[in-house]
């Protein structure tokens, strides 16, 4: 039996393709996730810190932080405004309706959030000092829920504030240059 010699053509091409093939899938497969040393850095889902200002300016968490998360965060008790948070809602605050904060919530917010596990991603903190990459709370406010850094169990939930989208760029930059100084309450 005589092969045609259109299939001689494709059993020598076949082999070659396939190693072509498997090549470029390694390729492809090694750009996943985040590379580079940055937990952020190669990765389009995760916010980009190469650029980021995280020394200036100086940030204080009562005259800075604390109105952005009142403002959109702590609105009613159901989400991050009761004393303390429901279930896997870490404290950010009393409502701007309930008056000036007091310094016994603004030491609850704190130990609430700055070095606490996040509850829908264990393996990360809230708040990691000095880590705004490595912090929930950024990832949620940054909607970048999909960053290979994010590790969720079982869900991350939503991006937050929840129903609103993401807070502006220089609210979440405030709030970013705070942790990147080491989440001080001051």
């Amino acid at each position: 039996m005589r092969i045609p010699q259109s299939a001689n053509r494709f059993s020598r091409f076949f082999p070659s393709m396939i190693a072509a093939l498997a090549v470029a899938a390694s390729l492809a497969l090694a750009g996943v996730g985040c590379g580079g040393e940055e937990p952020n850095e190669g990765d389009p889902n995760c916010y980009d810190y190469s650029s980021f200002n995280k020394d200036a300016p100086v940030v204080s968490f009562k005259t800075d932080v604390l109105p952005i998360f009142r403002n959109s965060c702590g609105l009613s008790a159901a989400c991050h405004g009761g004393m303390p948070g429901p279930a896997g809602q870490p404290y950010l605050g009393p409502a701007p309706a309930a008056g000036e904060a007091t310094q016994e919530q603004i030491d609850a917010i704190i130990a609430a959030n700055v070095d606490v596990n996040a509850t829908k991603a264990p393996s990360m903190k809230n708040v990691a000092p000095g880590k705004p990459e490595e912090s929930f709370l950024m990832h949620k406010m940054d909607g970048t829920l999909t960053c290979a850094a994010v590790t969720c169990d079982p869900v991350c939930g939503a991006s937050m504030p929840q129903g609103s989208g993401v807070l502006p760029e220089d609210k979440r930059d405030t709030v970013r240059r705070w942790i990147a100084q080491g989440a001080k309450n001051n």
